[in-house]
């Protein structure tokens, strides 16, 4: 979303919550629902913006645990 995302927020008088809510759930569920290896350019274990709430989300829509995401190289990702 890069630069639209502040202009969104402002015109909307969104939330990050509700950013996450609006924008991001849609996108990751329907990245599950057609099998897509998510991944993340960060460790999102650590993460205490919207890549951890990214991968909560995943987890809890995949059932997954911390221990199933994947790290390889430079990326980390879940199938």
């Amino acid at each position: 979303m890069g630069k639209k995302f502040d202009k969104i927020m402002k015109k909307y008088d969104f939330s990050y919550d509700e950013m996450f809510e609006y924008f991001n759930k849609p996108a990751l569920d329907k990245a599950i629902a057609s099998g897509k290896t998510i991944r993340f350019s960060h460790n999102p274990l650590y993460d205490d913006g919207f890549l951890g709430m990214e991968w909560e989300h995943i987890k809890l829509e995949m059932k997954l645990t911390d221990a199933d995401l994947i790290f390889d190289v430079s990326i980390w990702y879940v199938k």
